[in-house]
């Protein structure tokens, strides 16, 4: 049997969002970017994060070599 989860686009109807800056070794060049999370969803014993995604214009890298992270780009 699958659990059918729905999630809101609508980020004005879901709790405030985590927000952070890269640390420097993400920064590759300049203006560092703000980054917003809106978490919707933990599963796999909060292994699974599943929920919307926000980051102002910059160039940065992902250091997170133990995960893997899919995306489906909105705008």
């Amino acid at each position: 049997m699958s659990n059918l989860v729905t999630f809101s686009l609508d980020t004005d109807t879901l709790p405030e969002p985590t927000s952070r800056q890269p640390v420097a070794p993400e920064l590759i060049s300049g203006e560092a970017p703000t980054f917003r999370s809106w978490v919707q969803d933990l599963s796999f014993g909060e292994m699974v994060r599943t929920g919307i995604w926000e980051a102002t214009p910059g160039l940065t890298q992902c250091l997170k070599p133990t995960n893997y992270e899919y995306c489906y780009i909105m705008e």
